[in-house]
């Protein structure tokens, strides 16, 4: 009988099998940028959407009060954020604050406990590091709110509105510029890490103006920024003014200014502390100075007074753009497609 050869069974051989891995790993390395580009396109269109439902509140709160929407007054140092919360057609944050009495009020405890996340952009982490008592982080949290009110630009000189009147005792000794600002604190002391306010924009404490006032131009004009990037401790978004008197106290309400900024620097350059936890609170740069950043790369988002929302690269003409944009009556108009 003749005999029949079985047919063999060739596997991979060793060095096939470590081609095919290496082509696998080659085809992730190159998806993978993809896939994470997908994302954070994603993530940015997210960001914008919420800084314009944000710009859409400043509108119907303007429509409703003939006002921009004021950072801080007496006597329930609010922020402007919180301020809008009745305007934004989101009954979850509706109801949330007291609007009446001071953030620091028993009635508003569970408001400053609680995330909105119509203030937090998609692209940072869960939580980061928050202050409630003025000298270290308390916790890592999601009560950071990261579209901030622009305040206006700096430097400046004192604002004759506002400079020798009860309450206000600091005096500037900056380069004069058009850029009026309040040279110091909002409790009448000279301000020194706090940084002070700029009172040219369109965001600010104690403001009494409206959109008519805004002679730039509303789409030439920053309204918001967004400040989401690791800078340092920050308040929950409440928080307009601080105060550590008795809530009852109103004289005690005006302080240090949180949940808006100056633009002063570029953008992503400057953080309020060395480090996200910086328990020793060593300030880099004064609170209300710290620029405007964001993890997405190669800049940050602002929304205008116009409620149109756009991106500005990190690299933008600090003196002839930036800060012209931050003020609402200076004479300076940014150029077109800035």
């Amino acid at each position: 009988m003749s005999g029949h050869r079985r047919p063999s069974r060739r596997g991979f051989t060793l060095v096939e099998l470590l081609v095919v891995i290496a082509i696998i790993a080659t085809l992730i390395g190159l998806l993978l940028p993809a896939v994470q580009a997908a994302r954070e396109s994603a993530r940015r269109s997210n960001c914008l959407n919420k800084l314009r439902q944000l710009g859409i509140a400043a509108h119907n709160y303007h429509d409703a009060r003939r006002r921009v929407v004021p950072h801080v007054t007496l006597p329930t140092c609010l922020s402007s954020q919180a301020r809008l919360l009745p305007y934004m057609e989101n009954k979850m944050v509706h109801d949330l604050v007291n609007q009446s009495q001071h953030w620091r009020h028993a009635s508003n405890k569970a408001a400053m406990l609680t995330p909105v996340d119509l203030f937090r952009c998609p692209s940072q982490g869960e939580s980061e590091w928050t202050n409630f008592q003025g000298s270290a982080p308390d916790a890592q949290t999601k009560l950071r709110n990261h579209y901030v009110g622009i305040l206006g630009a700096r430097p400046g000189p004192a604002d004759p509105a506002i400079a020798g009147a009860a309450g206000c005792t600091g005096t500037f000794t900056g380069a004069a510029s058009t850029y009026f600002q309040q040279a110091c604190d909002l409790d009448g002391t000279p301000a020194g890490s706090s940084g002070g306010v700029a009172t040219n924009g369109v965001v600010f404490p104690r403001s009494d103006i409206s959109f008519a006032d805004i002679s730039d131009g509303t789409s030439h004009t920053m309204m918001y920024g967004e400040c989401s990037w690791l800078v340092g401790p920050q308040f929950p978004w409440i928080v307009g003014a601080v105060s550590w008197g008795n809530v009852t106290d109103r004289g005690a309400g005006y302080g240090w200014v949180h949940n808006a900024k100056n633009i002063y620097h570029p953008i992503n350059t400057r953080t309020f502390t060395a480090t996200p936890a910086d328990l020793a609170w060593t300030p880099i740069t004064s609170v209300t100075n710290v620029s405007l950043g964001s993890p997405h790369p190669g800049g940050t988002h602002a929304l205008m007074a116009d409620a149109s929302a756009r991106f500005l690269a990190e690299t933008i003409d600090l003196v002839n753009v930036y800060r012209p944009l931050a003020s609402r009556a200076s004479g300076e108009v940014s150029p077109a497609g800035f």
